[in-house]
């Protein structure tokens, strides 16, 4: 690690920054200056670069060495590997003396307050269960020009997790104990780490929604993830992935999470998700099911098509 600052030394709970960088010399200085700009002091910064073949770790060194404010620094570089292993090598390097974990993409930009008001929420929770905070995104091009905001979430769960991640890597902060199960063994064949997270903790820990928009979400053609569209374009979308793809990545997040993490799970939670990956042979029971379960998605008509697969078996 790097130097750090009399105002990095401050006191507070411990809060570790986890970047995962690859080709993103354009975008990178306002999110280094975002993250240098927050009203939280106690800061450390990790980055792991995706083999990126630009100047992406060439810029960052320069943003970091021309702010006035110093931050505990370390530079991973490796071999592309892509999401979602560049974050999950993260996971499993970064110390595990930090209080506090929230992942960061590199084109992002953190409003001032987003560490400070994630530590406001999760702070009174503490009693060693697994904590997740995610808060509201401001959707912006590539210029910063505003595009609409991510929708907001009543009610964020299990229920929800086993089939939808609102809980978006850039806006997550997550406690250490939430590390220490994510780090215990990290899973293979799933395909977004911050689904991983989402689930992982609200089935064994308190998951919770700022909506306050903490973070400006850049959408441009190099994004790797991540989209803003509006009204029924943007439904449409998502009912149309629903139909096309079913349910595999859903119920293999889930079944991959039972085999690793089922021995930790009360036994209502456990029951709750063998249920929704089991087999449901016949049309009548997989109408029963679609009828009376809880799982459910964010918004009401991707929550009736959602059902309709169940029915269809689809899902």
């Amino acid at each position: 690690m790097g130097e750090v600052s009399e105002k990095g030394m401050c006191g507070g709970p411990s809060v570790a920054v986890l970047m995962a960088t690859h080709n993103g010399a354009a975008y990178i200085p306002d999110q280094i200056r975002s993250l240098l700009a927050q009203s939280y002091d106690n800061l450390s910064l990790y980055v792991r670069d995706d083999g990126s073949s630009d100047q992406t770790v060439a810029v960052l060194w320069k943003t970091l060495e021309r702010s006035n404010r110093r931050v505990p620094f370390e530079l991973i570089e490796g071999e592309h590997v892509g999401l979602p292993h560049g974050y999950f090598y993260l996971l499993q390097h970064v110390s595990p003396s930090h209080d506090y974990y929230a992942f960061a993409d590199q084109d992002d930009i953190w409003a001032p307050t987003k560490i400070e008001h994630a530590l406001e929420l999760l702070r009174p929770l503490e009693d060693g269960r697994p904590l997740l905070y995610f808060c509201r995104q401001r959707f912006v091009a590539h210029d910063l020009t505003p595009l609409g905001y991510s929708p907001l979430v009543s009610n964020p769960g299990l229920a929800n997790a086993l089939v939808q991640n609102p809980a978006k890597g850039c806006t997550q902060v997550f406690n250490r104990a939430a590390l220490e199960i994510l780090r215990e063994k990290l899973p293979e064949g799933v395909l977004w780490h911050d689904w991983w997270v989402y689930l992982t903790v609200a089935a064994l820990g308190t998951v919770m929604f700022d909506p306050r928009v903490e973070i400006d979400y850049r959408v441009h053609k190099n994004n790797t993830v991540g989209e803003a569209l509006s009204g029924l374009k943007k439904a449409g979308r998502r009912v149309e992935r629903l139909v096309r793809h079913g349910g595999y990545a859903a119920r293999s997040h889930a079944q991959i999470f039972l085999s690793i993490h089922g021995r930790r799970l009360d036994p209502s939670r456990k029951a709750f998700i063998e249920r929704f990956v089991g087999p449901h042979r016949t049309f009548k029971e997989r109408l029963r099911y679609a009828c009376t379960t809880s799982v459910s998605r964010l918004d009401r008509w991707e929550n009736a098509v959602l059902r309709f697969l169940i029915a269809l078996d689809r899902y």
